[in-house]
């Protein structure tokens, strides 16, 4: 996120991201698994039958958060500092500890992951 975006992890925001995430959960056949909301960045375990499903999904996300999160401070412009990271998780143990790594990030502030 923009620095100018501020901790992501405050309630206010907190509740408008996840609004966001649930309104684009299921699009282009994309499912949004789990998410969890850091300072200054989300992670996702999203699953998504290919590439251009999965970048059409999170540039529609990438939309919703942007406008979302600037009605919500009353102001305009970017929001998304940058690309987003993509790992490809190819096994049920590298499901286990991306998840395992979301919960332990979530465990650090008020704001949880679900």
């Amino acid at each position: 996120m923009a620095a100018h975006v501020g901790n992501l992890r405050h309630q206010r925001s907190f509740r408008v991201i996840e609004e966001a995430i649930d309104q684009g959960a299921h699009r282009f056949g994309v499912r949004m698994v789990r998410f969890s909301v850091e300072d200054g960045h989300i992670h996702l375990l999203v699953e998504a039958p290919d590439n251009l499903s999965l970048a059409s999904s999170l540039k529609g996300l990438s939309v919703r958060l942007a406008k979302a999160l600037n009605g919500m401070m009353s102001r305009s412009g970017r929001v998304i500092s940058d690309r987003y990271d993509v790992r490809l998780l190819r096994t049920p143990t590298e499901v286990r500890q991306a998840i395992a790594l979301m919960r332990g990030a979530a465990n650090r502030a008020p704001a949880t992951a679900r």
